[in-house]
């Protein structure tokens, strides 16, 4: 089965919307504790990931994806320090980092192997 480029980009943009919005909504009671920085690392992985099988087919375009989405996460990151009961985190920052920059080295192997 081929999925479509927008069917891609429907997917990006509901991890893009998903992440900014459990980014700026006020803290519930439930913590997650010390998985806090794997949740975000996991959630910016999967944002590249769609990012990258929408929109990045060479090195130039992957590059482009890990400066915007990183940017997006320090970017959420400081807009939590207008949110009731956030803070902004630079550990969160290292978290979200990491999963784009590991998402997009998956994704330069996988279309090397390709090519």
């Amino acid at each position: 089965m081929k999925i479509t480029k927008n069917l891609k980009a429907f997917l990006f943009f509901s991890v893009f919307v998903g992440i900014a919005v459990l980014s700026l909504l006020p803290p519930k009671r439930l913590e997650l504790g010390s998985s806090d920085k794997l949740s975000h690392f996991f959630a910016y992985f999967v944002l590249m990931l769609t990012y990258g099988t929408w929109r990045a087919k060479n090195s130039s375009r992957i590059l482009i994806g890990i400066t915007l989405l990183s940017g997006y996460g320090i970017f959420l990151e400081l807009l939590q320090g207008f949110v009731p009961g956030r803070v902004p985190s630079v550990f969160d920052v290292i978290a979200n980092t990491s999963g784009v920059i590991l998402a997009a080295a998956a994704l330069r192997l996988f279309f090397n192997r390709r090519s």
